[in-house]
Order: C-alpha cells, then structure tokens, then sequence
C-alpha cells in the first residue's frame, strides 16, 4: 500500500484507501433534501407513485416487483400506497351500493 501526501493537509493516505471513491458522502438528496436509501439500493423517481395511485392494488404490485432491488423501502410504500387505495374505493363503491339498494322503489 503506497501512501500519497494531499499537500501537506496532515492527512497521508489516498483518496481511493478510503472505500467512498475519494469524495465525502453525506448521503443527502441534492434535488430533494431528503435522505438517499441505504447504500446497495438506487434511488428511483417518485413519479413511480403514480402507478399505485391510478390502478390501485395492481399498479401497487406492478412497482413492487419493479423496485424491489432497487429501492426496496419505495416498493414497499407503493404497495401499502395501492392496498390503502384499493380498500378506500371499495368502500366508497360498497356504499354506493348500499345506497342505492336502500332507496324506496317510487
């Protein structure tokens, strides 16, 4: 292992030695301010939420199964995203239907 000086800062070992690539990690979002997933994973877009939002249970599994290596924690939402959906609009056409079903005949 060669040790390389960085201009007299203190600091003698190379950039590479440090496993990060040389560059400081502070694992932010530039574009967001959030925090980037846990290293291993890649961040996607969030326009994925959108799948869930317009299909419901199946848009959800539809981007589960495409995020699940990826960006295992936004998987997980979008599923939870299209089950919650889904059960909200069965209930609101369960009552539609029970409405309807209660009105007299005239």
């Amino acid at each position: 292992m060669r040790h390389v000086s960085n201009g007299g800062h203190g600091d003698n070992h190379m950039h590479g030695d440090r496993g990060d690539g040389g560059r400081d990690v502070d694992n932010s979002d530039a574009a967001g301010g959030g925090r980037l997933p846990p290293s291993g994973s890649t961040p996607r877009s969030r326009w994925w939420y959108l799948l869930p939002i317009f299909l419901d249970i199946v848009g959800g599994i539809i981007a589960y199964f495409v995020l699940r290596h990826d960006d295992p924690q936004k998987a997980k939402n979008c599923l939870l995203l299209g089950a919650v959906l889904f059960v909200m609009h069965l209930a609101v056409v369960g009552a539609g239907i029970a409405f309807w079903y209660a009105l007299p005949d005239w």
